[in-house]
């Protein structure tokens, strides 16, 4: 059984022996891997491709995890021309090993690219299952053999944060917000039917990716994890959630950045435009009314407020947006993105620490502006 890993990396240099170490330590259950084989239409082969950008010292040790095993792994590292010369010492381990693959590239050309060109060089060598991992160590190796068994049953596999036995470790409270607002709000635009829509822990069939039109994906950057799963829940592919915890990453940066966070966010629309299988417009309009909808609130009973009642300005600015934020909430659930669930607690309660920060930064912004002598209409 091969198992090749697709880890897109870049400034992990010292994160991969460790992560590399732990992938060696790996326990792989073969009687339920065996299972997972006879659900698939060829032998089951796991293709994990590592795609490595500076990591020279992590790879070193990656030569050093598999033969210690029955288990097979290869490797396909798809370089974006490391200037440290990772792709020279993989072309080294090349000439004596046969489980280390490379694709070398000319310039740093994004996540995307990458996981595609890792997907057809497995497709085109009949691998029957992909593997998706950062490099960084947020994504635990120890729960590969139990996401591959579960191909027995589904197509796709998701290595979920948001479910059940799932969570994060040491994540600031303001990037917990961003990730679970960025799945809850793509989630709920493209109407998707799982809770993690941006992790970067799956497994894939072979058989889904077939199914896939690759060549039609266009994301680069994180939303590619969204437009992944968002094209396999359109044509129907069986998808299941695995309960992971996500760790911060040991060494380097985070690299989330403000325009990775706008692209999702304008991106999941431009799905629903290219989509065939349903009405963008109509959502969008929705969407869009809502908003309006919210504004007048906000703006209306501010004036009434100050200049009817008298009540004192920043009160009223706070209790005016609280109920411009309960009507945003409750139109975009039971309207705009119209599900049938019926327990919505969690969710008003992650919108409304959202909202309290913007509350916190508009109170901020008021009372600079006002005290600057502009009208708090204008404010």
């Amino acid at each position: 059984m091969k198992i090749l890993i697709i880890i897109p990396t870049y400034n992990e240099r010292e994160s991969l022996p460790k992560l590399l170490e732990s992938l060696d330590a790996v326990n792989f259950d073969v009687s339920k891997l065996k299972e997972a084989e006879k659900a698939i239409k060829y032998p089951l082969k796991t293709n994990t491709s590592l795609t490595v950008e500076k990591n020279k010292e992590t790879l070193q040790q990656t030569s050093e995890l598999v033969n210690k095993k029955q288990l097979i792994i290869d490797k396909l590292f798809v370089d974006d021309n490391s200037p440290d010369g990772t792709a020279e010492l993989v072309q080294e381990w090349q000439a004596t090993r046969r489980d280390i693959y490379l694709i070398s590239r000319f310039g740093k050309l994004g996540l995307g690219t990458a996981y595609l060109e890792g997907f057809a060089w497995a497709l085109n060598r009949d691998y029957e299952a992909v593997v998706q991992m950062d490099a960084d160590l947020s994504h635990d190796p120890v729960y590969l053999s139990e996401m591959l068994a579960k191909l027995d049953n589904f197509q796709v596999v998701i290595g979920s944060r948001y479910v059940a036995g799932g969570g994060v470790e040491n994540w600031p409270i303001l990037r917990r917000i961003i990730s679970k607002g960025g799945s809850w709000y793509s989630r709920n635009v493209l109407s998707l039917p799982i809770r993690d829509v941006t992790g970067g822990f799956n497994v894939w069939s072979r058989e889904a990716l077939l199914a896939l039109s690759l060549n039609e994906i266009k994301s680069n950057g994180y939303s590619f994890q969204v437009e992944m799963k968002y094209q396999a829940s359109q044509i129907g592919l069986k998808m299941t959630e695995f309960p992971i915890i996500f760790k911060e990453r040991h060494d380097g940066q985070s690299k989330m950045s403000q325009k990775i966070v706008f692209e999702a966010m304008w991106r999941v629309w431009l799905l629903l435009v290219r989509s065939r299988r349903i009405q963008p417009y109509k959502k969008i309009i929705k969407f869009g009314v809502v908003g309006l909808s919210g504004f007048i609130i906000d703006f209306g009973v501010l004036l009434f407020l100050v200049e009817v009642l008298k009540i004192n300005l920043y009160l009223a600015n706070a209790v005016s947006f609280g109920l411009a934020v309960v009507n945003t909430f409750l139109l975009n659930k039971f309207w705009t993105f119209r599900s049938k669930r019926t327990d919505y607690t969690q969710e008003f309660v992650q919108f409304l620490i959202v909202s309290l920060i913007g509350l916190t930064l508009s109170l901020v912004g008021l009372r600079l502006l006002v005290q600057l002598g502009l009208w708090y209409v204008l404010a």
